[in-house]
């Protein structure tokens, strides 16, 4: 597995050295960049909550909603949006109306290597690679409904939420899951929020959540 040296070798790097090969140059974003949703909804002069809404100011320091390129942010992970269940393709992975293949191309030949050698991935599920040349030091993939299908969506926040949980990491950013594949985009935010507001309830020591407001 010809990726697993470059692998090691960005693993290893301090960080000074790895920024110096940023795809993005000088332009990647830290969490501490981005503003929480406290910070964020400031900003906004009308906010609808329904009555079932309990705030917790604490769950809102660690949500942000982040406007940009989800490959510039020096992370612990971000989450690939696949839409479909094939890793094989490398034409598909070059396609910029996808997710996908910006992050290819940030991340380099290696990070396509390691994603083939993951043999696809079922609806539903999440797996993750290194990042690469990524300022995200892993990616987390995952392969969304077609069209509504709530349970499958939410099998794709829950699972990818599951490998961070399980590898310690702290800081993620999803890609608003599906909603270029039929999902509709007035529903689909709603099931997001929910997976991860009851995983932080449970899971209090991640740090920050980025989500997309859009998903390419």
């Amino acid at each position: 597995m010809d990726f697993l040296k470059d692998k090691i070798k960005y693993m290893e790097m301090d960080l000074d050295e790895k920024r110096a090969g940023y795809h993005c140059k000088n332009g990647y974003i830290t969490q501490d960049d981005i503003p929480t949703w406290t910070e964020y909804s400031k900003n906004i002069s009308r906010i609808h909550y329904s009555s079932e809404d309990r705030i917790d100011e604490t769950l809102n320091s660690k949500v942000s909603i982040f406007v940009g390129d989800i490959t510039t942010l020096e992370i612990d992970a971000i989450v690939n949006s696949e839409d479909h269940s094939a890793f094989l393709d490398g034409a598909y992975f070059r396609d910029i109306r996808v997710v996908a293949g910006p992050i290819h191309k940030a991340a380099g030949k290696s990070f396509s290597a390691e994603c083939i050698s993951l043999k696809g991935c079922e609806r539903g599920d999440a797996k993750f690679t290194g990042g690469y040349q990524l300022p995200a030091r892993y990616v987390i993939h995952t392969v969304g409904p077609l069209g509504e299908q709530p349970d499958l969506l939410r099998s794709c926040y829950l699972n990818s939420l599951n490998i961070a949980k399980r590898k310690g990491w702290k800081t993620i950013a999803f890609p608003c899951i599906s909603t270029n594949y039929q999902y509709p985009r007035e529903k689909a935010p709603h099931i997001a929020l929910k997976v991860v507001r009851e995983f932080l309830e449970k899971n209090p020591h991640v740090v920050r959540f980025a989500f997309m407001r859009r998903e390419n």
